[in-house]
């Protein structure tokens, strides 16, 4: 049995009857704190480790998975956490000068949207060395807003009260949480509050980085054993969130009483739901089983009929190739006729041009002919003329 990650003082019990699949969709076991409820994945590779090893792990998996984010996409991050800073802000009557502390700043984009809004009193801390260097060169911070250390650093050597004390989805990062909201619980005074949001046990949410999963019996657990009391509880289930708000007890403290089943009772009904509709289950895979093989065989007749269509597309392609062949053929016949056209096209401007010149000779002739014609007109006068006078002559 391993020593519970929420509380350190419970033993975390295997459930040989419940299984989750983690987000990789590998199916994995989880167990249960018999003291403080809370629900652990046993497959989890920090279960057993100390708590500098847990650290350590956290650290290297968060430097690998935003390291290498953008400038322009850390910035519109702190553009998009706009939203959340004005829930903070009307929730808990916040102004530019409320104290406010984040534990677990990750890429430093919250504090960012805290100052874009004019609330300076901000302060976050962060104890990856990379992605604190990235948020004080990207978003301009200082030491002022943003410390590169855990909690527990800033609440030893601090000493601060503050208004508000955020674990936005870092609490179950955090090895004994309990320990951690104890400590935070004495540094929030009669006025001040604590909100956390956690991930509900939930497939996307299963990996090595989220030690514990809570339930409102943990809540219970949480009352029992510190100074805190949990002042409301709201969930989202579109995403399987849980937000809680902590304030340290007073006169009006009412003890925390879970709304809903306790998560175990929840898995049992599950489980014998499950069974209930295993045979259901079996009769749909043997239908499944039976459809899947009628598919098959389906499967093999296109497969027969699609090999049929492309042997005669591969007969057809021979035919195209031939026809390309006759085409070409063909086109080399017309390349000479061409060819030839053009050379007796050149016959015939040769005998145009000799045709040509041919008719300014018969034009010259005709020049000729009529100049001929003229002087024989001429002689025929003259001839007229003598005959005329001979017979004048004569009867002279």
């Amino acid at each position: 049995m391993y020593t519970c990650s929420f509380c350190k003082q419970g033993k975390v019990s295997n459930l040989p009857e419940h299984s989750i699949f983690d987000r990789n969709n590998n199916e994995t076991k989880i167990g249960h704190c018999l003291d403080c409820h809370s629900i652990s994945v046993l497959s989890n590779q920090v279960m057993g480790c100390s708590d500098n090893n847990i650290l350590e792990k956290q650290v290297q998996i968060h430097n690998e998975q935003w390291a290498h984010e953008s400038e322009c996409e850390l910035n519109e991050y702190a553009v998009e956490l706009k939203q959340l800073v004005e829930y903070f802000t009307v929730q808990f009557s916040l102004n530019s000068e409320s104290k406010i502390l984040e534990v677990g700043s990750g890429r430093g984009g919250l504090v960012r949207a805290f100052l874009n809004e004019g609330i300076v009193g901000i302060t976050a801390c962060e104890p990856s060395a990379e992605l604190y260097s990235k948020a004080i060169e990207v978003y301009n911070l200082t030491d002022k807003n943003l410390l590169n250390c855990i909690s527990s650093e800033v609440f030893e050597t601090r000493k601060e009260m503050y208004d508000l004390i955020i674990y936005w989805h870092s609490l179950e990062h955090i090895p004994s949480g309990l320990n951690e909201l104890r400590n935070a619980s004495k540094f929030i005074g009669d006025f001040g509050e604590i909100i956390i949001q956690v991930p509900l046990l939930h497939t996307p949410w299963v990996y090595d980085e989220h030690l514990f999963f809570m339930t409102e019996e943990t809540l219970v657990f949480l009352e029992e054993n510190t100074t805190l009391h949990v002042k409301n509880v709201d969930y989202d289930f579109s995403h399987m969130f849980m937000t809680v708000r902590l304030k340290n007890k007073g006169d009006d403290y009412q003890p925390f009483e879970p709304k809903s089943q306790s998560l175990i009772q929840l898995y049992n009904q599950a489980i014998t739901t499950l069974h209930n509709n295993y045979n259901s289950l079996e009769k749909v895979n043997v239908e499944i089983d039976n459809t899947s093989k009628a598919l098959q065989e389906l499967l093999q007749e296109k497969m027969k009929a699609i090999t049929s269509y492309e042997g005669l597309v591969q007969e057809k392609m021979k035919e195209t190739t031939s026809y390309e062949e006759l085409v070409q053929e063909k086109m080399k016949e017309i390349t000479s006729y061409e060819d030839l056209l053009q050379e007796k096209m050149k016959e015939i401007t040769s005998y145009e041009e000799l045709l040509q010149e041919k008719m300014k000779e018969i034009t010259c002739y005709e020049e000729l002919m009529e100049e001929k014609i003229h002087e024989i007109n001429i002689y025929k006068d003259l001839i007229e003329q003598k005959d005329l006078q001979i017979k004048q002559l004569e009867k002279s």
